[in-house]
């Protein structure tokens, strides 16, 4: 194409008042070609042989007779050679002395090339925006059809194709399929697959690179069309791997020209990209669908940088955390680098395997909980102009960290019961020596208040033997084999021992409602009630109120689930007035050998033990404390209740059994 117009033709003309032409030089000849001799006495409309009806001629003929000037009108007409030719005319009128018109005299210059080019940029201007239409259209992802579809509207209207088809080439098979275009008629079965080697300009087109045209009926394979016994051209378009596709189109008007095979080598060049770039998009879909299925949350940033924002997170990840990507996208925001950095500054677990960072790691969701989660990191660094950034997988393993706390706990159980077990051994050689010598001070001293503080001395020596036993029992994994408890006796006997334990600073206040009875080993329910009172005791180092309640559990007052009936347990209260306990660290009291008491002071297996006491016999118990409010510790247990034999029939006195059954209320 040439871009640049040459030297414009021109000459220069005068006519009489008739319009008859006087003088003509210049490039008459290159332009009308006819020599200026010729030319003289003929008007300009003869010259170019045109008629003077014609609009523009007549508007300069208008002129004239009106005596005005005009200026650059366009003409065209057919050379000497037959070619179109466009010439630019300007005239301007002369006058006598007396205002007579005497003629005209001007200037009339040869456009032909420039008005040639003008045209092949406009030309080339609308092909090139309809090639970008096309693109713009395929990468916003409209489907096969609408593109080849609209695509054949375009070589129709360009290039005057009576019709445009495209092909889906299957190389494997050697077929092309026929996905649709313009001018085909509607309703016309089209075949589902065309073999290759029955249409030979397209089987050529699939191994070249430039438009393969055909002559009238050598493409003749689509039933019902007459256009397609028209002459055309064919074009592969080519992916990465190959083609991917052809473009076919057919003319009326002949062979397609080299324009229209430039137009369709560019159509063809432009599409290829993008049908690289809707395989990449598809993968990447694919790609990120695959990411969504798995049950593990994706983090994905492009920078290195701990706390750089994600270009993509995973369904998963957004379920864990409540986060999606948009919620990220600030600096600094990332609960990831937050969880990362934390547990490098605290000397979290972490393992490096192969460039790949793995921490058990805390992690912040949305809402402001914690969640413990198994993360591993891979980071890229960027290398040679490439990509770097991280990526970062997850896992929540918060059951999985809540369940080995609780064989971790479990364990720590296991010890307490050999603790002990080995504590009640060496304590009961203790006892031995202490009931020994309570016996001989019972039976050698002299005066009754002596006396009596040897039999309270023997009696709590032997109760205390028997809670040892028990221990021993519980630490051997012995079976125990529960009773009927009577509370009133076992809170009295408890109430004789601790008025004495406690001290004159400690005001203490016991109430039973009736005679109420619970399922439990007597010795471990004492050993229970004394552990939560000396614990309370501790709670008031400047004295207090201590209170043990026992009744039968109302709704409201337990945690259970709601199929558990409240009235089948009796509740044993055990408060206090003490400093209680804070917030942070309520839910960890229960946890074995965990104790706030400064060091020697206390062991943390205690609350533990009644624990441990409850579940064992089918119970459980629950902590209400506050910051300078005290503590209250409930105790669980299940209520049991004499079974009424019925009376005989005759009415004779039912004898009494020895041990009458026991039932769970």
């Amino acid at each position: 194409m040439k871009l640049v117009p040459g030297r414009q033709p021109e000459l220069l003309w005068k006519t009489d008042s008739e319009f008859r032409l006087t003088r003509f030089e210049g490039a008459s000849q290159e332009i009308f070609g006819l020599s200026p001799s010729r030319a003289i006495g003929r008007t300009l409309w003869d010259i170019t042989g045109l008629d003077c009806q014609t609009s523009k001629w007549s508007k300069i003929i208008k002129y004239h007779k009106t005596h005005r000037s005009y200026d650059g009108i366009t003409l065209g007409f057919f050379g000497a050679d037959g070619s179109l030719r466009r010439i630019r005319v300007s005239g301007q009128p002369r006058f006598g002395k007396t205002g007579r018109l005497l003629g005209y005299h001007g200037r009339l210059i040869d456009v032909t090339e420039q008005e040639n080019l003008q045209l092949e940029m406009d030309d080339v201007l609308i092909r090139t925006q309809a090639i970008a239409e096309i693109a713009g259209l395929a990468t916003a992802g409209v489907t096969a059809e609408q593109l080849s579809e609209a695509a054949g509207r375009t070589f129709a209207t360009i290039l005057g194709a009576q019709l445009a088809c495209f092909f889906r080439y299957y190389r494997e098979r050697g077929e092309l399929r026929l996905l649709g275009g313009h001018g085909l008629p509607p309703g016309e079965p089209c075949p589902l697959a065309l073999p290759l080697e029955k249409v030979a300009p397209f089987a050529e087109a699939t191994g070249s690179a430039r438009p393969v045209t055909f002559g009238a009926g050598e493409a003749d394979f689509l039933p019902g069309l007459a256009a397609s016994r028209l002459p055309g051209a064919v074009m592969a378009i080519a992916n990465k791997s190959g083609p991917a596709g052809l473009v076919c189109i057919y003319l009326d008007g002949g062979k397609p020209s080299d324009a229209d095979l430039e137009f369709l080598q560019l159509f063809a060049a432009v599409l290829g990209p993008v049908s690289n770039y809707r395989r990449a998009e598809m993968r990447l879909k694919l790609y990120e669908e695959a990411l969504n299925t798995i049950d593990r949350g994706v983090f994905v940033s492009e920078s290195d940088i701990a706390d750089a924002p994600p270009v993509f997170v995973n369904k998963a990840f957004a379920r864990m955390t409540g986060y999606h990507a948009q919620d990220l996208s600030g600096p600094g925001g990332s609960p990831v680098g937050e969880a990362e950095q934390a547990t490098r500054l605290q000397g979290g677990t972490t393992v490096r395997v192969d460039g790949v960072t793995g921490d058990l790691v805390h992690l912040r969701r949305r809402d402001g909980s914690l969640f413990w989660t198994d993360l591993s990191t891979v980071t890229k660094d960027a290398d040679d102009a490439q990509f770097g950034g991280r990526i970062v997988v997850l896992s929540d393993v918060d059951e999985r960290v809540a369940l080995l706390e609780q064989i971790h706990a479990i364990e720590k159980v296991g010890l307490i019961g050999q603790l002990a077990g080995g504590m009640a051994h060496d304590f009961n050689n203790l006892l031995t020596v202490v009931i020994g010598n309570a016996e001989n001070l019972v039976d050698e001293v002299g005066t009754q208040k002596l006396r009596n503080s040897a039999i309270l001395i023997l009696e709590s020596a032997e109760r205390c033997a028997a809670m040892t036993r028990r221990l021993l029992d519980f630490g051997r994994k012995r079976h125990l084999v529960p009773e009927a408890i009577v509370l009133n006796d076992v809170l009295e006997t408890a109430g004789a021992f601790l008025r004495q334990a406690l001290g004159p600073k400690i005001e203490m206040d016991i109430s039973v409602e009736g005679g109420e009875q619970v399922l439990a080993d007597r010795g471990l329910l004492e050993s229970a009630i004394l552990n939560l009172a000396m614990n309370a005791r501790d709670a008031m180092p400047e004295g207090g109120k201590l209170t043990i309640s026992a009744r039968v559990a109302g709704p409201g007052l337990q945690t259970q689930p709601q199929s558990v009936e409240a009235c089948r347990y009796i509740e044993i209260a055990v408060s206090d007035s003490g400093h209680g306990i804070p917030e942070e660290i309520r839910s960890r009291v229960l946890e074995p050998f965990f104790t706030t008491k400064a060091r020697g002071q206390g062991s943390g297996i205690g609350l533990p033990l009644v624990h441990a006491f409850a579940r064992l016999f089918g119970g459980y118990i629950e902590i209400e404390s506050a910051p300078d409010k005290g503590t209250t510790v409930r105790l669980f247990l299940k209520r049991v209740m004499p079974v009424r034999l019925p009376r005989r029939v005759s009415g004779r006195k039912r004898m009494p059994a020895a041990a009458p059954p026991l039932q769970e209320a």
